[in-house]
């Protein structure tokens, strides 16, 4: 930690801001660019405004489409959609695009095929 008191800020973003008539709360969240992607089962990086990006909702991956970042929103009443496309749609899921295969691996996503073949949720 430095002097004063705060940790170096730059690896963290603002999860949720909260005002009141004399204060003002923000709630901070480490940013974690790779994660592993259990549909495409490659490691992908959260898009930033402005990356060109692939989005879909959860039992929609059919419907995944490839559009700029315009908005991200983490607050609770955005919790289900926070991703913001060009095409003014809000989305649940949005990963950083690489190349044509991430999305056809989403597009082809079949969840329950997986479920009843494994047995898994």
């Amino acid at each position: 930690m430095k002097k004063n008191g705060f940790p170096d800020l730059s690896k963290y973003e603002i999860y949720q801001k909260m005002e009141s008539d004399e204060f003002i709360t923000l709630v901070f969240k480490r940013i974690h660019k790779d994660f592993l992607l259990d549909i495409t089962g490659e490691m992908e990086t959260v898009p930033e405004l402005g990356d060109l990006t692939i989005f879909w909702d959860k039992g929609k991956e059919w419907k995944a489409y490839i559009a700029l970042l315009t908005e991200k929103e983490f607050a609770a009443q955005y919790q289900e959609y926070p991703y913001k496309s060009s095409t003014q749609e809000w989305h649940g899921y949005a990963i950083r695009f690489r190349n044509p295969e991430q999305l056809n691996k989403i597009i082809k996503y079949k969840p329950n095929v997986i479920q009843k073949e494994t047995g898994k949720n």
